[in-house]
């Protein structure tokens, strides 16, 4: 897939609210932006001065030109905010964008967060182990580049995937880490605990540092 061709961050349907009606230039602002020239602004979630991500006020939608992603408002406020769908729903209502859904929505994106937050722990371990494979491939894909080029773009199908596990919410990691670990239990498994001894190490040695200071 190349970089013009990733898709668009998904927006969710909903039956409370017309997302058309919404200036996206006013929820740009709202959550921290600055006033967009011509129609692009530096991207909130980068150290940046350059006017790299477009606002498309006719449709609603946005577009980031460094990392090829784009989406509706919902997409926008969640990554903008590193927040799940649900919250950035929350934060449309709380800011008057959109009218309060129902009791029983908000029952139902209770038990939603209740669900990520039982699985979100083990999911940021199974990241980190994943995220030290993606290294380790890179590193050897790299080291044979003068006798056996990668085939197939494995690298940057390594580098898609590293980018996805860095940038996704909660509520993503956890159905990602959940997709693994129904495939392939036992070295989910595995990469967790591999995770977790690191961590372990890593907070034995903080300690000796400090102690030592």
């Amino acid at each position: 897939m190349t970089a013009a061709a990733r898709p668009i961050l998904n927006e969710p349907r909903s039956n409370h609210a017309d997302f058309s009606t919404i200036s996206i230039t006013s929820v740009w602002t709202a959550i921290g932006g600055q006033q967009p020239r011509h129609g692009r602004a530096p991207a909130l979630w980068r150290d940046t001065a350059d006017r790299n991500v477009s606002l498309n006020e006719a449709t609603g939608t946005w577009f980031d030109f460094v990392d090829s992603v784009g989406g509706g408002i919902i997409a926008l406020v969640s990554l903008a905010l590193r927040c799940d769908k649900p919250a950035a729903v929350s934060w449309l209502e709380s800011s008057g964008f959109i009218a309060p859904r129902d009791p029983a929505a908000r029952v139902a994106e209770s038990e939603a967060r209740r669900d990520i937050a039982r699985g979100i722990r083990e999911a940021k371990l199974w990241r980190t182990a994943a995220l030290d494979l993606c290294d380790e491939a890179m590193d050897r894909l790299k080291s044979a580049l003068p006798l056996k080029p990668p085939q197939n773009g494995e690298i940057k199908v390594l580098t898609d995937f590293e980018r996805s596990l860095k940038r996704a919410s909660d509520a993503t990691l956890v159905t990602l880490y959940r997709q693994w670990r129904e495939t392939c239990p036992g070295t989910t498994d595995a990469m967790i605990a591999s995770a977790r001894r690191i961590e372990i190490a890593d907070g034995i040695a903080l300690g000796r540092f400090l102690e030592a200071m």
